[in-house]
């Protein structure tokens, strides 16, 4: 077939022009959960890096308060081992208790010396913990107003799927060539664009292009894309075809 002839080529474009927008928007549509778990995935990877920190925080407090018990078990120590050495009553037993005092003492001074130590680490650690903390509540801000946009423009593009679907059935119902309109309908919905707009050169002579393969028609095709009230099918691909000036 070399053309389908129809007085509707404007009323066919603009049907075209309907589904194309409702493609648009359900190609959109498709994107956003994707786009939205992308925004929960940056928040659970800064969430994960504040957890790292706050763990460590953590790690360190109870090492300091390890080395105060530490300190203070040894501090009983000591208190028992002096009352123990005033009951001793041979300087054998009297020497293996100041032993154990000595002992005890450094055992102490380890403690105490490596609970201050830790504090220094708190401290650091507890700064890295809050700025995580601050970057956390950020990115939370972020990723809520984020969806909230997100689910706006979701209500949005079903809306206008929804009112460019009743704009196409409006104009469908004013077609009167339904066996185009069902050949249309029939390649749209294979995933191909059926319609194509060629330009028309001011050389009469001068051979068209299909803009949809490319290839340049006959002077044959060409004379009848001139021709009103038809869509020329390019041979190659099948592509239906008709004059910008002519659809317009």
């Amino acid at each position: 077939m070399e053309y389908i002839g129809t007085t509707e080529t404007g009323l066919m474009l603009s049907i075209q022009e309907r589904d194309y927008k409702i493609q648009l928007c359900q190609a959109e549509l498709a994107l956003i959960p994707k786009k939205m778990q992308a925004e929960e995935d940056k928040y659970a990877k800064s969430e994960k890096e504040w957890r790292k920190c706050y763990d460590a925080l953590k790690a360190v407090q109870l090492r300091q308060r390890e080395a105060e018990l530490k300190a203070g078990e040894m501090d009983t120590a000591i208190e028992k081992y002096q009352i123990q050495s005033q009951s001793v009553k041979d300087n054998e037993s009297y020497k293996a208790m100041l032993a154990q005092i000595d002992y005890a003492r450094q055992k102490k001074d380890e403690a105490e010396t490596n609970a201050l130590m830790l504090l220094d680490e708190i401290e650091h650690a507890a700064k890295e913990e809050q700025a995580e903390k601050q970057k956390l509540v950020q990115h939370e801000k972020d990723k809520n107003a984020a969806i909230g946009t997100l689910e706006k423009r979701k209500a949005e593009l079903i809306s206008m799927i929804d009112n460019t679907q009743q704009e196409k059935l409006s104009l469908a119902e004013q077609v009167h060539d339904k066996a185009v309109f069902d050949r249309y309908e029939e390649i749209r919905k294979k995933g191909k664009r059926v319609i194509f707009k060629v330009h028309d050169s001011a050389n009469p002579a001068e051979k068209a292009i299909c803009p949809s393969c490319n290839m340049m028609l006959t002077q044959h095709f060409s004379g009848l894309l001139r021709k009103p009230d038809l869509f020329v099918i390019c041979p190659e691909c099948g592509a239906w075809l008709c004059l910008e000036e002519i659809a317009s």
